[in-house]
């Protein structure tokens, strides 16, 4: 099992996800704290997963993001799938 190393980077996409940016912008945030390449989606995964409570059957499509090895979702796909995914967080937040 992979563990978070930098769990404030968690908090900080969980603020983000609050304050209205997209998927995309958490995921492209996310990117650049952790210096990933396109053979990083399973930390890109954990990372989602840990901060927006999600099911490993519903992070593991982060994988698909066309920014990784083999991802055929563009930035409309990842929308569709995880915009309402991060309301339903926000939502249990307030």
């Amino acid at each position: 099992m992979m563990i978070i190393e930098n769990y404030e980077l968690v908090f900080r996409i969980r603020e983000m996800a609050r304050s209205g940016h997209n998927t995309i912008s958490i995921l492209k945030f996310l990117v650049e704290e952790l210096n990933l390449n396109e053979n990083s989606r399973m930390i890109m995964i954990i990372y989602f997963q840990e901060a927006f409570a999600l099911r490993l059957s519903e992070a593991k499509h982060v994988g698909a993001w066309e920014f990784f090895n083999g991802g055929t979702w563009n930035s409309e796909m990842m929308e569709a799938e995880f915009g309402p995914l991060l309301e339903r967080f926000c939502s249990s937040m307030r």
